[in-house]
């Protein structure tokens, strides 16, 4: 992210348009010049890079190597607000631009864009030439969604960031700070100044024009302007700035000085503005007669605590927070707590779409259980008392064996609830409060199974939630006529929780497939179904699972089998339907390539394509056309895992084609196959 911090006051900031640079036109000049490459000095042309009608000026020149136009890795960070990092130890080349990662390793073909592993085209890799490091200009710049042409004749190579459009501005109402996301049609770039002594952040985005559709929001000179007034943002204003090249600036007024950080949303769609509190200072304080840990912040802002143990300690991370103080250990001493400490914090992807974190650590005395913890909000500032109270109340035993037991005592036997959300992994106990003495509070888990457990008063009621980080299953073992509550909580289906199954959903984007003869339905729609649906099933049961793709588009042969290969899987699923030019054939059909036809494999195929197949014909009761070894499907012989590829029907088959288009069919489909992936793991 680049900023640029403006001490000055600038007058009429929004609505300036500049002139109009005139566009230099590439030399047609093109010369050789001698260069060092894997440690031979070669002769090699030197080549002109146009950028949005913009001559490349570097001290590196791009050269012609291979026939494919390399360029300084400098280039696409000048160009496109792009982070470089060098990793040295691997000869890598880390680009972060536009809401992807591309990772280029010196003299290799192989590319990571956003963890998946492609190929480089025209195989001609990144390179060390005098010590520098150039890259492909096409594939890298194609990769970043900009078009990219050549000149013959001028030996130019042109590149043009596409043009896009900003089509809303949206605040988010967060609980705490809010946000900012700019919409667009596609992938943007951005530059950001900071006008300090007016409290003013102005965001340039090149190559866009502003296109809101609601006109509620813009003026008949199509000016928007939102009054914000939630902290720290007063309003924001945009504009078209500048024309040819198109440029709209966006302004936020803001209240105070604020801090912020800019991410590009994972859509690729537009940009998220977010504003981070300062951590000033730590203190203890007695309020309304109690030991009170304050927190001096400047916004409320959210947070996580944990446990750690050995030695015993209470983890609080404050997110989208810098650390201000100077102090990183304070010598406060309460009857819990012996001691704090606190400094800033790289979460490194715990936290999604956090980059600033402090971490406070409260070291725990010696002998002490851990305590409940209550947290308030007041004047910006995070207040936390730690109580003893709960911990009596509720009994948590990890039994280390795949169980846990939650006990929790009541005055009565009381009429409870339990509810389970499986979509939040949340198991709440539902309690009258006139049934127990609890305090609302937190008690710190952090074990392999539970985060923490809240207690909450809602109404007449008291609620005791558990925040699960797995899923689980639960068995209400409460005594007929005890105070006590008792809860098995196991983590469901741990049998196959390490076993990794690829959904290769077949065809996609303008490889249709085939067709249904009656319905016209694509056949690529309808691996879909099944695909998505088998995710579904798989994770329900305790797999893990990639999908090669989760919408239409398309996707090659040999890079479904990298996305399954990088994955480290355990098993591949490719996802089809069949059809003839004879209208009567049909029926069911699984796909095998044996080991021996293949470089990457080493297992045997045929017992798990058999057990798949046995499954499928037993759930769908179609004809059986067998099993078929084949060395020329690529999806089933590159990848290294077991893999199979299975028919499910005939849509050019009248008949079948009926049955088959029918939701009861596919979910069929998809359980069966997810059968055989428990059977054929279950035996392994």
């Amino acid at each position: 992210m680049k900023k640029i911090a403006v001490y000055f006051f600038v007058f009429l900031i929004v609505f300036n348009i500049v002139a109009n640079v005139p566009i230099a036109l590439a030399s047609n000049d093109s010369e050789f010049i001698n260069v060092r490459v894997d440690g031979e000095e070669i002769e090699v042309r030197k080549i002109n890079v146009v950028i949005n009608g913009q001559p490349l000026q570097s001290d590196v020149p791009p050269i012609l190597f291979e026939s494919r136009t390399l360029v300084p890795i400098r280039f696409v960070a000048e160009q496109l607000n792009a982070d470089i990092k060098w990793i040295p130890e691997t000869m890598e080349a880390k680009i972060n631009a536009l809401g992807k990662e591309i990772i280029l390793k010196i003299n290799s073909t192989d590319v990571f864009i956003n963890g998946e592993k492609k190929q480089l085209p025209y195989e001609v890799p990144a390179k060390l030439v005098d010590s520098r490091t150039m890259i492909p200009l096409r594939f890298v710049m194609e990769e970043l969604s900009c078009d990219v042409e050549w000149d013959s004749n001028t030996w130019t190579g042109i590149v043009n960031v596409k043009q896009q459009e900003i089509t809303d501005i949206l605040v988010t109402d967060n609980t705490y700070l809010p946000s900012i996301i700019v919409q667009t049609t596609g992938e943007v770039t951005y530059e950001a100044i900071e006008l300090v002594d007016s409290n003013k952040l102005v965001i340039d985005i090149p190559n866009t024009t502003l296109n809101i559709q609601d006109e509620t929001k813009v003026d008949d000179k199509n000016i928007f302007n939102m009054i914000v007034d939630k902290n720290p943002i007063k309003s924001i204003r945009s504009s078209q700035f500048q024309f040819n090249p198109d440029v709209t600036r966006v302004v936020i007024d803001k209240d105070e000085f604020t801090d912020y950080t800019i991410e590009h949303l994972r859509n690729g769609k537009g940009i998220k503005i977010d504003f981070t509190n300062k951590v000033k200072d730590i203190t203890l304080d007695y309020i309304n007669d109690k030991e009170t840990i304050v927190i001096h912040s400047t916004k409320e802002t959210e947070f996580n605590t944990f446990v750690l143990k050995n030695p015993n300690r209470i983890v609080l991370d404050i997110k989208n927070s810098y650390y201000e103080s100077e102090n990183y250990k304070y010598d406060i001493k309460t009857k819990f707590i012996k001691s704090i400490r606190a400094a800033q914090f790289e979460p490194n992807g715990e936290y999604e779409g956090t980059e600033k974190t402090v971490r406070i650590v409260f070291d725990l005395e010696e002998g002490q259980y851990t305590p409940d913890i209550k947290t308030r909000f007041e004047n910006d500032n995070l207040l936390l008392t730690f109580n003893e109270g709960n911990t009596q109340v509720i009994e948590y035993d990890n039994n280390e064996d795949e169980n846990i037991t939650l006990n929790i005592d009541t005055f009565v036997e009381s009429q409870y609830e339990i509810k389970y959300d499986v979509s939040h992994k949340i198991l709440e106990i539902i309690i009258p409060k006139d049934d127990i003495n609890i305090s609302d509070g937190l008690i710190p888990i952090n074990d392999e199974f539970v985060q923490n457990i809240i207690v909450l008063e809602e109404g007449d009621n008291k609620k005791i939630a558990l925040l699960m980080k797995v899923d689980i299953s639960y068995e209400d073992q409460s005594i007929a006529n005890s105070n006590r509550i008792t809860l098995d909580i196991r983590s469901r289906n741990s049998e196959f929780s390490d076993k990794i199954i690829v959904i290769d959903a077949g065809h996609g984007g303008k490889d249709p497939g085939t067709t249904g003869r009656i319905s016209l339905v694509k056949e690529k729609d309808l691996n879909l179904i099944v695909a998505i649906k088998l995710q579904e099933i798989l994770e329900d049961i305790g797999f893990r699972t990639v999908l090669t793709r989760d919408k239409d588009e398309y996707i090659g042969l040999y890079e479904r089998a990298d996305i399954a290969n990088a994955t480290d899987g355990d098993a591949f699923v490719s996802i089809h339907f069949n059809a003839h030019t004879n209208s009567e054939v049909h029926g069911l059909e699984t796909i095998y390539c044996p080991a021996y036809n293949s470089e990457v494999k080493t297992g045997d195929n045929y017992p798990f394509a058999k057990t798949l197949h046995d499954e499928i014909v037993k759930a769908l009761g179609r004809h059986d056309r067998g099993i078929f070894r084949r060395s020329e499907i690529v999806v089933t012989r590159e990848t290294k895992m077991v893999a199979a590829l299975v028919e499910l029907g005939f849509v050019s088959n009248p008949e079948e084609e009926r049955i088959i288009v029918t939701y009861e069919y596919l979910n069929k489909s998809a359980q069966a196959i997810a059968d055989g992936l428990v059977k054929y793991f279950s035996e392994e």
